[in-house]
């Protein structure tokens, strides 16, 4: 399950479905391989 902060909310059953998922979430295309996203991924763990 992946949530925003407005709490918007989707269930994902695999990986395949997590990016996309987050795409209709943020509205907006993400690359999950870009090294700003790594970075702040990296940071919130």
């Amino acid at each position: 399950m992946i949530s925003t902060f407005t709490g918007k909310t989707e269930i994902v059953e695999n990986l395949a479905q997590l990016w996309p998922a987050v795409e209709r979430l943020s509205g907006r295309s993400v690359d999950p391989l870009a090294a700003d996203l790594l970075d702040r991924l990296r940071q919130a763990s």
